[in-house]
């Protein structure tokens, strides 16, 4: 195999890995938990970049009660190349969002609220971890409101 075909291994591990069908089932999970609150939909935006990296993801999975947003930020290596991530991980929200609302596991509202309405997706193929960490995750977003939760984690746009 050679340079060209390592690349093209690569990229199919990838786009396996950052598939709309492995990672949808997290914004099932995490809005499942979630009391609907208008403009929520921003939230979306934290999953991925917050749940794919594993130092962030490991973060979360292991959170406590009295975990919050302050003890995730005392770490600056989490909160390093996180807006880059939240840009990158953008396409892949969107296509998550589409997949979940299209089979009609969630549904928007007018005020650009999320609202949850079924497990439609199979979660067999989503890890364990990632599903620990998004729950966790949307119980320690959920103490915040959505511009406090931007601003303890430094980001200014989306």
């Amino acid at each position: 195999m050679g340079i060209k075909g390592m690349s093209t291994a690569t990229d199919s591990i990838s786009t396996l890995y950052y598939s709309p069908y492995i990672l949808a089932p997290l914004f099932e999970i995490f809005y499942e938990g979630q009391a609907k609150r208008p403009k929520d939909i921003l939230l979306s935006y934290l999953i991925l970049p917050l749940i794919v990296p594993p130092s962030t993801r490991a973060f979360f999975k292991n959170a406590t009660s009295a975990s919050t947003l302050h003890t995730f930020c005392r770490s600056k290596a989490h909160l390093f190349g996180l807006e880059k991530r939240i840009s990158d991980l953008k396409d892949l929200t969107h296509r998550c969002l589409f997949l979940t609302k299209e089979i009609g596991s969630i549904d928007f509202s007018s005020d650009m609220s999320i609202l949850f309405k079924e497990h439609k997706l199979d979660h067999s193929a989503t890890s364990d971890e990632m599903i620990k960490a998004t729950r966790k995750l949307g119980i320690i977003l959920s103490r915040y409101d959505i511009p406090t939760s931007y601003r303890i984690l430094g980001i200014k746009a989306l």
